[in-house]
């Protein structure tokens, strides 16, 4: 296109173009729904310093780009981590620098942006203004975590934990998991005061409520990622299939212990490895979403979603009781086959 006129008019006409441009760029970053912190740049070139000249300089590189910034974030996430404790990290828990940088690809804020467009689809109701997407090495405490601080919510994804897993990757199934636990939170209050008792206080939930808060994230993850496998929604190869054959000794199980919340009934079901080789290291997460399934027969899922307290104890109690049933009656007709 040929620009008629003075010198001035041209200079005009440029300076109203590149105007229109970070306007529209900045019109773009205030329309984002939510803020995204993303360290794993950050990480990556803690690593790179490790590679070439030692986990010293390393572990100090760790302090100055990743911690010292966050500092108030990591004193919640970690209770302070002091030189010694960066080096251990450093040396036995830190994941390759090849694997970080493959993990870290699906880290970023578009990849964000269209998971948060795909779940408000499914949960228009759910708040993006207090809401908070950190990428960012957990220092071994977690894969992925949504934790309510005050009045703002906490998406967290361990891009340090999730880069040892060899074949492990920040997915759709994942991001959706834990952004239901955040919507959760906000659609009901009980639910969000058990969160904070647990992330605060260091007071387990009661194991009814972690198969019921657990079922009902992996529930909705696998509604929004319909096409996805096993291996994606319980992020585990091998999960879903250790977990099947061991059902009803499981749920016979889990009926005796539903209002426990010890430490050594949690372990095994969820978050924690145990000792007992016939507890599948977080088969929780199955049982629940089966329990979920079975509740749904009853009730819509915004029914479940504003469930509290001796509520959801009445309907984990009652799909426990239909699982057992069903798993006796394939049992019988298992056996009546053979």
């Amino acid at each position: 296109m040929k620009i008629k006129g003075t010198k001035f008019t041209k200079l005009t006409i440029i300076y109203l173009l590149i105007s229109m441009v970070f306007a529209v760029h900045c019109f773009g970053e205030s329309k984002l729904p939510f803020k995204h912190i993303d360290l794993s740049s950050e990480f990556i070139q803690v690593l790179e310093i490790e590679e070439k000249s030692g986990k010293n300089k390393a572990a100090n590189a760790l302090r100055e780009k990743v911690i010292i910034p966050n500092n108030d974030l990591y004193e919640q996430l970690t209770g302070g981590l002091d030189q010694k404790q960066l080096i251990e990290y450093l040396e036995k828990q830190a994941p390759s620098l090849a694997r970080t940088r493959e993990v870290s690809h699906n880290a970023n804020q578009k990849q964000m942006l269209d998971d948060w467009n795909e779940f408000i689809i499914r949960f228009p109701d759910m708040q993006g203004s207090s809401l908070m997407i950190y990428s960012l090495p957990s220092f071994g405490r977690f894969e992925a975590q949504a934790r309510p601080f005050d009045d703002k919510y906490y998406l967290f994804l361990g891009i340090d934990e999730i880069a040892k897993r060899k074949r492990a990757e920040i997915n759709s199934a994942m991001v959706h998991h834990e952004l239901f636990h955040l919507y959760h939170y906000q659609m009901n209050s009980y639910v969000k005061n058990v969160a904070q008792s647990f992330f605060e206080k260091g007071e387990f939930p009661q194991v009814y409520m972690l198969l019921w808060v657990e079922g009902l994230a992996t529930h909705a993850s696998r509604l929004l990622n319909a096409q996805s496998s096993n291996k994606d929604i319980f992020f585990s190869d091998t999960l879903y299939n250790e977990t099947k054959p061991l059902l009803p000794n499981l749920i016979a199980k889990l009926s005796e212990i539903l209002t426990s919340n010890s430490f050594n009934d949690i372990a095994g079901f969820f978050y924690f490895p145990t000792t007992d080789q016939q507890i599948p290291k977080d088969c929780g997460y199955v049982i629940g979403e089966l329990i979920i399934i079975d509740a749904m027969k009853r009730h819509n899922l915004k029914n479940l979603v504003e469930m509290k307290g001796e509520d959801i104890l009445k309907e984990v109690r009652v799909a426990i009781k239909n699982l057992m049933l069903a798993e006796i009656s394939a049992s019988n007709q298992s056996v009546d086959t053979n």
